[in-house]
């Protein structure tokens, strides 16, 4: 691209030199603006200057090197289009990317006597799709990559001998045709059955690692006993080449790059990474300063790791570290705050990613959480204007928080550890705000250390089982809305553990009358009867099941039914109020397993209120 600017630059020049009239200048240097403007513009769009940026998948945005958005999409807004296609899209989609304004992903379905992944093209502006590619058996989605303006889908088995492919598409965008052509290393893969070949950073394809660096890297498997140990080879057009140092080596390989192997072993919770030098064999260990120490990125002979420092439970600061291998030396970039009322998210940490050797990580700006790019030479961030979420609970006022551990003072142990949040409304939004912020505030609400006598019988345990005998209690506002500029509403996330494999998962829904300051509960605005209520809830269930079952337990649409009507309960408090609808939500277990989180479920009021919209019952 830059020799394609520069080449028109200098017919500029030639031009305005030249002895032509004043017209045909004008019309010369118009010609060339026109073709340097669709130089700039394809070199825009092309898939190497194009990369991928989302956190959780629910929205994202391609931009280009210098971070300038190409594409964005809101998965919401393609709830019909998965519908059309057959799969939840809260529960079966893998979103792999958008590039060139199309959406790809792909879904599992478990249904048959084989698993079946499916890899589907949506036009992002058209809302058309194509589903593309298929495998189903025993092979497994790899890694997907966007390269050179086509799709490469790398695909692997987990069986004792490991099998691999790459399959490659030419992607035509206005017709959303998929056309597979012949991978260049497809036979480079078939030729090493039994062993691992990995690309050198996770989402890129075999195909870019081999161009880029010149060769790949080979892992071959053998058991030990109980242990998995592995040896490395460097694979490239002359041969293959085994690596010294790292042949029959517990670690496993994370990923590499021109000049480095960067290694973790499973039994070292001591050591962040090893960055094995390619040229001289030596390896250089990033060694943890504390436990939750974990790396984000490498470059060539640079890793990137954060380090999270606790203040008080709950209340913790994030900082991000760049170690140069060759030197052996780390040095802190940054460090950033937890915010209160932005659930737990760690800006400068979430989302964070290299570009054009650039960081790239969501920061919180005013009320929003944005992508942003790190300035190294003053220290900052910088706002990209790629918004990512609005936290409401600032337009409506401040969070207060607390956070206190309780030791046993028979044994010293801590035993429960608690982290609360409370929303304070701004007066301007009501005369009766100071009434509605003390029903708010929590009257107990505690700091620091505190010595109890509760668990004194439990001493023994608490020392065996300190991580699993201390109680964890989270509680977050995780959104503040006014409706109809009447209803404060408040919704709170909880998040307990008292041992085990998980903990659960709480919320709580807070309404209040801003014109009285009273605080209301369904009681204010249903006028029917508890068996009304669970038939109205269990019917839209069933609705909701036979839309998309795989988050529920039941076998069919009846059973959904009799669950729900069951697990229903008109004083459970289990709603959350909008515009024109309210959800009634189910807790993880009530219908379906753990890993279905809360099931939510739609009540327009007109079926559940007999009005449009929230309306209280005059007394």
């Amino acid at each position: 691209m830059k020799k394609s600017i520069l080449i028109l630059l200098c017919a500029v020049l030639a031009v305005g030199s030249c002895g032509c009239k004043k017209d045909d200048i004008s019309n010369a240097i118009s010609d060339v603006k026109d073709t340097l403007s669709e130089t700039v513009s394809d070199a825009v769009s092309s898939s190497d200057e194009q990369y991928y940026l989302t956190y959780d998948y629910n929205i994202g945005y391609t931009v280009d090197a210098d971070g300038n958005e190409i594409g964005k999409y809101t998965l919401e807004d393609y709830k019909g289009v998965f519908k059309e296609i057959g799969v939840d899209y809260e529960y079966g989609v893998s979103i792999d990317g958008m590039y060139d304004g199309i959406i790809y992903f792909h879904n599992t379905d478990y249904s048959g006597d084989e698993s079946v992944t499916s890899y589907y093209a949506i036009d992002g502006s058209s809302k058309n799709w194509a589903n593309f590619y298929n495998i189903s058996g025993e092979w497994s989605p790899m890694s997907f990559d966007y390269y050179q303006g086509k799709v490469y889908v790398d695909i692997r088995t987990y069986e004792d001998n490991i099998r691999q492919d790459e399959r490659v598409f030419t992607v035509d965008k206005d017709s959303l045709t998929l056309v597979e052509g012949a991978s260049e290393v497809s036979d480079i893969l078939k030729n090493h059955n039994g062993s691992l070949i990995q690309p050198a950073k996770d989402n890129e394809c075999i195909q870019r690692t081999y161009d880029e660096l010149g060769f790949l890297v080979v892992g071959k498997i053998t058991e030990d006993g109980d242990e998995t140990k592995w040896s490395f080879s460097k694979l490239t057009a002359d041969g293959e080449t085994a690596i010294e140092g790292l042949q029959n080596t517990g670690k496993y390989l994370t990923g590499y790059s021109k000049n480095y192997l960067y290694l973790r072993d499973f039994d070292d919770d001591d050591i962040i990474m090893d960055c094995y030098n390619l040229e001289d064999g030596k390896a250089h260990t990033i060694r943890k300063d504390n436990s939750s120490d974990f790396y984000l990125a490498y470059e060539d002979g640079v890793v990137y790791y954060e380090a999270i420092t606790e203040k008080q439970y709950g209340v913790e600061d994030y900082s991000v570290y760049r170690y140069d291998c060759s030197r052996d030396q780390a040095a802190l970039l940054y460090t950033t705050s937890k915010i209160p009322g932005t659930d737990n998210n760690r800006f400068g940490i979430d989302g964070f990613k290299i570009i054009d050797g650039k960081i790239y990580a969501l920061q919180f700006f005013g009320n929003e959480e944005k992508w942003a790019r790190f300035n190294e030479s003053n220290g900052t961030f910088e706002d990209l204007d790629l918004s990512v979420k609005e936290y409401s609970v600032f337009n409506y006022g401040t969070i207060n928080y607390y956070s206190y551990t309780e030791k046993c003072s028979a044994c010293g142990t801590i035993v429960s550890k608690n982290y609360g949040e409370n929303f304070v409304l701004d007066a301007k939004y009501s005369s009766h705000a100071d009434e509605i912020n003390k029903l708010l505030s929590y009257a107990d609400a505690k700091n620091g250390e505190i010595v109890t006598d509760a668990y004194t019988d439990d001493c023994d345990w608490h020392k065996e089982n300190e991580e699993q005998g201390c109680e964890t209690d989270e509680t977050t506002v995780s959104d503040v809305s006014i409706i109809d500029d009447r209803f404060l509403e408040v919704q709170m996330a909880d998040y307990w553990y008292g041992g085990g494999a998980h903990g659960m998962p709480g919320r709580g829904t807070r309404l209040f009358d801003l014109t009285t300051g009273e605080e209301l509960d369904i009681t204010a605005f249903y006028k029917g009867t508890e068996e009304e209520f669970k038939t109205l809830v269990a019917g839209k269930v069933k609705e909701d099941y036979q839309n998309g079952s795989e988050k529920y337990f039941a076998a069919d649409a009846e059973e959904a039914y009799s669950n729900a009507y069951e697990s229903t309960h008109i004083d459970s408090g289990n709603l959350i109020w909008y515009e024109d609808h309210a959800v009634y939500y189910f807790y993880p277990y009530d219908l379906g397993p753990y890993a279905s989180g809360f099931i939510d479920i739609e009540l327009p009021y007109d079926e559940f209120l007999g009005a449009n919209q929230l309306t209280r019952i005059a007394k």
